[in-house]
């Protein structure tokens, strides 16, 4: 499984259990179905959190890695203590998980838009980048305005 299907993969299911929690369910006065999910989703944004430093290593030309880097630690940050914000925007825990499920659908809809990485060597100049995004068919991210 390559770094691109893992994010998919993990976002895919961080929906699935947002999803599937908002379902009432109790086994016991510890233990739901909201809950359970709830564990499974974390798990699995955190399994998106530890390949988005790895993938965006190999995404990046080597001329842009560290800002590349920086600017997806920022955003994991950002996105960490707003967290907790989105649980004063109602008291109905099903608003609370459909907006975390929005949030991971989104993610996994946005990898669509890079490329897959897998057995291909780092990219040292964006040049290499276009090539390899071409290869793939997807689009090429440098600008078409001429100076």
């Amino acid at each position: 499984m390559g770094r691109a299907s893992a994010m998919r993969t993990s976002a895919a299911t961080s929906l699935l259990c947002f999803l599937l929690a908002m379902i009432n369910l109790k086994w016991s006065a510890v233990w739901s179905l909201d809950r359970v999910m709830a564990l499974v989703a974390v798990a699995s944004i955190s399994v998106e959190l530890n390949v988005v430093y790895l993938w965006s290593g190999e995404v990046a030309p080597t001329s842009h890695r560290g800002m590349i880097l920086s600017v997806g630690s920022l955003s994991a940050r950002a996105a960490a203590f707003m967290g907790p914000f989105v649980s004063s925007f109602s008291d109905d825990r099903r608003v609370i998980l459909g907006i975390n499920a929005f949030l991971a659908g989104s993610a996994g809809l946005m990898t669509l838009l890079l490329p897959e990485t897998t057995k291909i060597p780092f990219a040292k100049t964006p040049d290499q980048v276009t090539l390899r995004r071409k290869d793939q068919g997807l689009k090429s991210l440098q600008s078409t305005c001429k100076d």
